[in-house]
């Protein structure tokens, strides 16, 4: 079953309120992603040794993550463009199903709200949350404190960040 997860935002600005829903991409998916992401980061410049290739997903997300900022932008572009692909607008909350596929240039105001969501959707297919770290590795990757989103501390106040398993 793939992980979902409900965001909302609450930083003080035009994105306020809004809630996004996240499910995770299948395994064949985001396999295909990493592995794209590593060529564009090898592209880059960026050498990632065999033993990083062997640490585990934490750690080659961990050098892909700064591997991706010394990449082509024309080769990180349908990359980031995959991973909104994971986000659903919830443009009414107090209508269940009424949810659609996100339309970023229409349903998101500010840059800041897209960097949130990619990171919800990295933490949620690498087994994080915004409060938590995994339960099957030792390394923990926190999020930045300023991440204005509803974290599951917050959850049993204002149930707004949900991880689901279907």
């Amino acid at each position: 079953m793939r992980k979902e997860i409900d965001v909302t935002i609450t930083a003080e600005n035009r994105d306020r309120g809004k809630v996004f829903h996240i499910r995770e991409m299948s395994a064949a998916q985001a396999e295909r992603w990493a592995i794209r992401a590593l060529q564009a980061a090898s592209r880059g410049g960026v050498e990632i040794s065999e033993e990083d290739q062997n640490a585990g997903w934490v750690k080659i997300a961990e050098i892909g993550l700064r591997a991706l900022a010394k990449s082509n932008f024309a080769d990180i572009e349908p990359l980031l463009a995959e991973v909104l692909s994971c986000v659903s607008y919830n443009y009414d909350p107090s209508k269940p199903g009424s949810t659609r596929k996100l339309n970023a240039d229409d349903d998101i105001e500010e840059v800041d709200t897209l960097f949130r969501l990619r990171q919800e959707v990295f933490y949620l297919h690498m087994g994080f949350s915004t409060s938590a770290a995994p339960s099957t590795s030792s390394q923990t990757l926190k999020p930045p404190a300023s991440l204005n989103t509803q974290t599951s501390q917050d959850q049993s106040a204002q149930s707004s960040h949900r991880v689901k398993q279907r």
